[in-house]
């Protein structure tokens, strides 16, 4: 669930403009993460029936984690 309005972009990252915004409370299921060199660090592929793309984790608020193993 979003924690607050947040923009959402093609490609995780701040170098890239916002390709929409997610508003506050929605729903959303996380398909991916990365890590990146700015100031947000780490990112969520979201996607629902209405958003997709890449977020700020900072922003999102987790109700259920499922840890999966990292692999190389």
């Amino acid at each position: 669930m979003a924690k607050r309005d947040v923009n959402i972009r093609a490609v995780p990252g701040l170098l890239t403009q916002p390709i929409g915004t997610l508003p506050q409370n929605s729903q959303v299921h996380i398909e991916d993460c990365a890590l990146t060199d700015d100031s947000q660090g780490v990112w969520f592929e979201i996607k629902s029936d209405r958003y997709s793309g890449w977020v700020s984790a900072r922003f999102i608020l987790e109700d259920t984690i499922v840890l999966l193993p990292v692999t190389n």
